[in-house]
Formats: C-alpha cells, structure tokens, sequence
C-alpha cells in the first residue's frame, strides 16, 4: 500500500513540477526605456505592453508619464528591469473613463457599472497581429522611440 502511496506523490510532482509549461521567472532582463508619440506630440498616460512575438519570454509593461517617457517592467520581475532580448510586438491603449449619468447593470456579475472607458486610439494598435508597432530588444541598454499616427 505504502508503494502506491509513493508512486502517487512521484508522479502529482511530476506533473506540477517536470512537466509544467516553460517560466522565464530569473532570465536576464535588459533596461528599456523610450518616448511614446502621436502625430509627433508626447503620449502621456499610455499603457504599453511588449509581447514576444514568437510567445518566447515574458511580456513586459509600461506607462508613459511625463513627456511620454515610459520604463518597461516585465510581468515577472522587478518594476524598471526591461525586458528580455527578442523581438516583440508592441500593444498601446490610452483609455478615458466617465461617469455613467444612470448606472448600469453588469449582466453577468449583477454589479453596478458607473463608469465606461473609451479608447482614444485607434483599434490597430491595441490589435496584437495588426499593429504596425515591432521592436527588437537587445542585451544592454535600449531606447526605444514608438510613434503613433492617430490615422495610421
């Protein structure tokens, strides 16, 4: 019995542990920084995502702040670490949110929705197989320029 019971527990940690999908937790992250533009004026408040474009490494983040300036952390690490060397496709969104003048119903969670968010940019840049937007992160430093059109 106490056999069963141990191959039991080999093989629950086999599973969780031998065979779990791939993490890039501890891979060498490279300092990204950049400015972020439309029709040539700084974007501030922009949230900016670097996904890997073969979905190899982890997608880092970041948000323009003044001047349209912006750090990326990735998802796993530490804030401002960057990212790790590869190629990524970029996801931008700036959204706008307002008070609804007659709260709604969420239909699934039954909660009241008192505020909606639109997005100020256009679609193709929050569209992760048509955005314009591709960027190659290499070991060491990069600055990174990303320029939006507001009628790409």
């Amino acid at each position: 019995m106490k056999k069963y019971y141990l191959i039991t527990i080999l093989l629950i940690s086999l599973l969780f542990f031998g065979c779990s999908t791939k993490t890039y937790t501890g891979s060498k992250t490279h300092f990204v920084d950049g400015t972020i533009m439309l029709d040539g004026v700084p974007l501030e408040g922009a949230n900016i995502r670097f996904q890997p474009k073969d979905n190899i490494g982890e997608t880092a983040i970041g948000k323009s702040v003044t001047a349209g300036n912006f750090k990326l952390s990735s998802v796993q690490g530490l804030p401002e670490q960057g990212a790790m060397a590869g190629t990524y496709i970029v996801i931008v969104s700036k959204t706008e949110t307002s008070l609804l003048s007659k709260p709604n119903i969420d239909p699934v969670s039954g909660d009241p929705i008192t505020q909606i968010a639109k997005e100020l940019l256009p679609a193709i840049y929050q569209d992760p197989i048509n955005t314009p937007l591709k960027v190659t992160i290499k070991e060491g430093e990069n600055k990174i320029q990303l320029d939006l059109k507001s009628k790409p």
